[in-house]
């Protein structure tokens, strides 16, 4: 099996939404850009899965 690089996905809004949490937990996925532009710091729902 070939192995792959780890994607950074980007979450869109302030709150998780089901099928973010399912995407964040998959095993090729491996960091989120979890960085609210409002706030300039990260969403502390994004810190919390």
């Amino acid at each position: 099996m070939t192995q792959h690089a780890p994607l950074i996905i980007d979450i869109a809004g302030l709150t998780l939404s089901k099928i973010d949490r399912q995407r964040l937990k998959h095993p090729l996925v491996g960091g989120a850009d979890s960085v609210c532009p409002q706030l300039a710091r990260p969403c502390p729902a994004h810190r919390a899965v």
